[in-house]
C-alpha cells in the first residue's frame, strides 16, 4: 500500500513519520508518541485549521505529500490532581502575605536579604514620617506578625521536595488500543516488523505485560534522550561563543542539511537507494558460452585463470607480461593472451586478454580497449550494447550468473542456520500444521514458513506479510 512521509510540526520542532495513507489519525498519534514522548491522549492534530478526529484517515482528510500537520498538547482532565488540602507554596504565599507588616517595621534589620522565591513588585521603603503615621494609626495589638516557625517548616519542606523529586510513571499509549490499531493497519505492522521487531513481536504475541514493558522502555528512552539534549543545550547556552558551542552549532547545521537532503532523495529519487544491476552481455569465448561484464572504466579486457583454463587458452598466456593489476583492489597478472576470438551477438571479433589470478571478481570483463577497438556504444535507453551495427541486450538481474551464485551461496548458508534453528524453535512453539501447510502452499519452504511464524509470534497473516517482504530469507 502507498505511504506518506508525514510531517508534523510540534513546539517549533519538525517530526517525520513514514505512515500508510489508509492509517487512522489515532494510529498516527500512537506512533508520534514514541518519537515525542507526549501521551497520545494529550495530542491534538490539526490540518488546515481543522482538528482531526482519531477515526479519520489521512486520505479522508485530504492530506497530500509535503503537507504539514500541526500538533498541540493539552493536559487530560483525568491527570489533573484533585486535592482539597492547600499546597506548601500556597501556605508560603499566605504566610508571607500575613507577615509583611513585620518586615516593614524593621527596615534597618541586620539580617541578610534572601532571594525572592516568587516575582513581586519592588517594595518602597516607608519614610520616617510614614512610619510615624502608621504607628499612630495602627495599634500594636492589631498588627499581624508572621509565624517564623511555620515559615521555616514550609521552606524546609519545599527545599526537601526540590532536592528529592518524586519519580513519576512514564505515560504510554493504551496497550490494547495500540495493539488493535497496529493489527488493523497492515502498513503499520509491516513498518513495525522492520523498524522494531521486539515491539512487533509483543504486539503479535498478545502479551500485554511485555507490550507495556516495551512501550514504557521506548517512551522512557525518548524522554531521557530529550532531557539529555536539553541539558546539553543549557550547557552550550552558558557560553554560546565558545569553541565547543560553535562546533556543536556547525554539527547541528550539517546534520539538519543531511537530514533534509535524505528526505528529498527518498521523495524524489527513491530508486537511488536500491541495488544497481551491472551491465552483462551474453557471449562465447573459444566455443565456451559465458557472460561478459561490460566495464568502460577498466583499461584492459580481463579474464580469470579459472575461466581461461575452462576456455582452453591458458596454453597461449605470455608470462613476460606478468605484473600487478591495480584499481579498486589489486590482483597479480599471470600474463597476456595476445589474440583470441569472441562471439558477441551473431558476429565474431578478435581481441586480446589480460589473465589475472584473483579469487574475487568476475570471470570475464570487457574493458575499454575492446570497446574502443570495435566502436561499441553503451545504449542505456535501449538497454543494450551497440556493436558492429547490432544491439545486444543487457542481461536482467535474474539472468546474471554471478548474482545467481551469490544468492545461492547466501541461501545455502542461511538454510543451514534456519534448519538448525527451526527444529529447536518449532519444538518449543508447536505451530499448527494447518497454518504451516497453508503458507507452504504459497510457494515457500517449510523452514522459511517456520522462521516467519517465529518472527510474527504465530500470527499467520503477519507471517505471510513477512514472507512477502523477505522473499530471499
Amino acid at each position: 500500500m502507498a505511504t506518506f512521509n508525514v510531517k508534523i510540526s510540534f513546539n517549533g520542532n519538525d517530526f517525520s513519520i513514514l505512515f500508510g495513507q489508509s492509517g487512522t489519525v489515532g494510529n498516527l498519534k500512537q506512533i508520534f508518541q514514541l518519537q515525542s514522548g507526549v501521551p497520545a491522549r494529550e495530542i491534538e492534530l490539526s490540518f488546515k485549521n481543522r482538528v482531526l478526529a482519531d477515526t479519520e484517515t489521512l486520505n479522508g482528510a485530504g492530506y497530500l505529500q509535503n503537507d504539514v500537520l500541526v500538533a498541540k498538547r493539552y493536559q487530560s482532565l483525568q491527570n489533573t490532581p484533585q486535592s482539597s488540602q492547600p499546597s506548601q507554596s500556597d501556605l508560603l504565599r499566605q504566610a508571607l502575605a500575613n507577615g509583611t507588616s513585620r518586615a516593614l517595621q524593621n527596615p534597618q534589620s541586620s539580617q541578610p536579604s534572601q532571594p525572592t522565591l516568587f516575582p513581586t513588585a519592588p517594595i518602597v521603603q516607608p519614610t520616617p514620617q510614614r512610619r510615624a503615621d502608621a504607628s499612630r494609626n495602627t495599634p500594636l495589638s492589631q498588627t499581624t506578625l508572621p509565624n517564623t516557625d511555620v515559615l521555616r517548616q514550609i521552606l524546609s519542606n519545599i527545599g526537601g521536595q526540590q532536592q528529592q523529586p518524586r519519580a513519576r510513571r512514564v505515560s504510554i499509549p493504551d496497550p490494547d488500543v495500540f495493539r488493535s490499531e497496529i493489527l488493523a493497519d497492515p502498513d503499520s505492522l509491516t513498518q513495525l516488523l522492520h523498524n522494531d521487531p521486539m515491539l512487533a513481536e509483543a504486539v503479535l504475541a498478545d502479551d500485554r505485560t511485555m507490550l507495556i514493558a516495551i512501550l514504557e522502555e521506548r517512551t522512557r528512552a525518548n524522554m531521557e534522550k530529550e532531557q539529555a539534549e536539553n541539558r546539553r543545550i543549557d550547557e552550550l547556552n552558558k557560553d554560546p561563543y565558545s569553541a565547543a558551542a560553535q562546533a556543536e552549532i556547525e554539527k547541528r547545521i550539517h546534520d539538519d542539511n543531511v537530514g533534509k537532503n535524505y528526505a528529498d532523495a527518498v521523495e524524489h529519487i527513491p530508486e537511488s537507494f536500491g541495488r544497481v544491476v551491472m551491465l552483462y552481455i551474453p557471449c562465447v569465448v573459444n566455443g565456451i558460452p559465458c557472460q561478459a561484464f561490460v566495464d568502460s572504466g577498466a583499461q584492459s579486457t580481463i579474464m580469470s585463470v579459472e575461466f581461461a583454463t575452462k576456455c582452453n587458452i591458458m596454453r597461449l598466456v605470455d608470462t613476460r607480461f606478468a605484473g600487478m593489476a591495480q584499481g579498486v583492489g589489486t590482483a597479480p597478472i599471470v600474463g597476456r593472451v595476445h589474440l583470441a576470438q569472441i562471439k558477441i551477438g551473431s558476429q565474431f571479433y578478435p581481441f586480446s586478454i589480460t589473465v589475472i589470478d584473483g579469487k574475487k571478481g568476475v570471470e570475464f570483463l570487457l574493458g575499454l580497449d575492446m570497446l574502443r577497438r570495435h566502436q561499441c556504444t553503451i545504449d542505456l535507453r535501449q538497454d543494450g550494447l551497440q556493436v558492429g551495427g547490432e544491439l545486444v541486450k543487457f542481461l536482467s538481474e535474474g539472468e546474471i550468473d554471478e548474482m545467481k551464485h551469490e544468492r545461492e551461496s547466501n541461501a545455502m548458508e542461511l538454510d543451514g542456520q534456519k534448519k538448525a534453528e527451526s527444529k529447536i524453535d518449532n519444538s518449543e512453539h508447536k505451530f499448527p500444521e494447518a497454518d504451516i501447510h497453508e503458507l507452504v502452499e504459497l510457494g515457500y519452504g517449510r523452514e522459511q514458513v517456520l522462521e516467519a511464524l517465529i518472527v510474527s509470534g504465530g500470527n499467520k497473516e503477519a507471517a505471510a506479510l513477512f514472507l512477502i517482504e523477505n522473499p530471499l530469507k
